[in-house]
């Protein structure tokens, strides 16, 4: 669930984006926390040092200020604070404060929230909109449980690589969820033990081992700042997203990926001369972070510096061989050329490397279809809608898949 803005080669920006993959909530039970509770933090600015400050340009745009409201992103509502006096209450006097409260918020027969990454929202526009991409949930969740006293612990979890585009935008996602507990007794409710309760959005399976690191509110706060940001610049509207990604850099000066946003936002604004510093700040503290090498390649081509961007060019291959969507451009060619089977193969391959990618999956229908491989086609456009990351995705491909097995019923 990460933004992180990157182009290719080819020209087309990458990002990195948090959480882009759809799954379904789940849960794990775990006891005490151990090192976790060091990480607990309140909301304050991360103090800026002079290399990130000196690294952004607020004179360039000022015709399109915007005042971020850094409060809102946690700001509970009155419909929020009514359903935790109601059902959540209910909940908590039935089963403890944790479980209760996820089983209010994630039970079907409760508040029926759903998956939906259209776009980053705060607390209180997740709760309206009953639904939010895996940042959006997280930051609800925690708004709550902070709300009825309960510790809360934020973690980045490491997922197998996933891209996801949008026109000439490359969105790598990541992903984090949050941890739940009480440790004291509190009168409102009785008393919870030490267990706490991690609430995780992921396709991964029940049993599948998660590979965490503990993040603070600050990197949270970083997190949806830049996501933001990267959504700005899916829309065409650039200038407004430096004020996002700047607020991003506010919040977290550690956080890297605000640095290839705002490295994007000057290209595309016009200031390549401004984009290769920030580049710069991320490789001299991750050599190998690909948004940023595919970004520096694009950069320093822009400037002229056609020697130092072939040889950026030349470690980004050493790191990644193939660059995202390569077997799928070749794989459009052939479907173009009506050579089914060999596109066949190569969407294979992007799924293999990208499983919960939906358009990877669609693709590769597409193929079977044109084969006559219809049972494939069906399973592959089923597993599209499964792992679109949109509610208009899945009503787009629910509805593709039902006129694909009314027709296949009439073959």
């Amino acid at each position: 669930m990460l933004n992180s803005l990157v182009q290719t080669a080819r020209g087309v920006a990458r990002a990195e984006f948090l959480c882009a993959n759809r799954g379904r909530a789940r849960v794990i039970l775990a006891v005490a926390a151990v090192a976790i509770s060091a990480i607990l933090s309140g909301c304050a600015t991360a103090p800026l040092s002079n290399q990130p400050a000196s690294l952004l340009r607020d004179e360039l745009f000022v015709d399109s200020k915007q005042t971020i409201d850094v409060g809102a992103v946690f700001r509970m509502n009155d419909a929020m604070r009514n359903y935790l006096d109601g059902d959540v209450a209910q909940e908590m006097r039935k089963k403890g404060a944790v479980q209760g409260l996820y089983d209010a918020l994630y039970s079907k027969h409760e508040l029926k929230l759903d998956y939906d990454a259209a776009e980053t929202r705060t607390a209180s526009e997740a709760f309206d909109a009953r639904s939010g991409n895996c940042l959006s949930l997280v930051i609800m969740t925690a708004a709550i449980a902070k709300a009825l006293e309960l510790n809360v612990y934020f973690q980045s979890v490491a997922v197998d690589e996933n891209w996801l585009r949008k026109d000439d935008l490359y969105f790598y996602s990541g992903h984090v969820n949050v941890t739940i507990g009480r440790k004291r007794p509190t009168v409102r409710f009785g008393y919870e033990s030490g267990h706490l309760l991690t609430i995780d959005f992921t396709p991964l399976s029940s049993d599948g081992d998660l590979k965490v690191r503990p993040i603070t509110e600050a990197t949270v706060l970083a997190m949806y700042m830049n996501n933001r940001a990267a959504e700005m610049l899916a829309v065409g509207k650039t200038r407004q997203a430096y004020w996002w990604v700047r607020e991003a850099i506010l919040q977290d000066a550690a956080f890297l990926p605000s640095y290839n946003t705002l490295a994007i936002v000057y290209r595309r604004s016009g200031y390549a001369m401004h984009a290769e510093a920030p580049l710069r700040h991320v490789l001299e503290r991750d050599s190998a972070n690909v948004p940023a090498l595919s970004n520096t390649v694009l950069v320093l081509r822009d400037l002229g510096k056609h020697s130092e961007s072939e040889t950026a060019s030349a470690n980004l291959k050493r790191i990644v061989p193939f660059e995202p969507y390569h077997f799928f451009r070749q794989a459009q060619l052939a479907m173009k050329e009506k050579n089914f089977r060999t596109a066949r193969d190569l969407f294979a391959r992007e799924v293999n490397r990208q499983p919960f990618n939906h358009e990877f999956h669609f693709a590769l229908a597409m193929a079977h279809f044109a084969l006559g491989e219809t049972e494939k086609a069906i399973r592959h456009l089923s597993i599209a809608g499964e792992t679109s990351v949109t509610r208009q995705q899945q009503g787009i491909y629910a509805a593709k898949l039902e006129r694909l097995r009314t027709a296949s019923r009439t073959q």
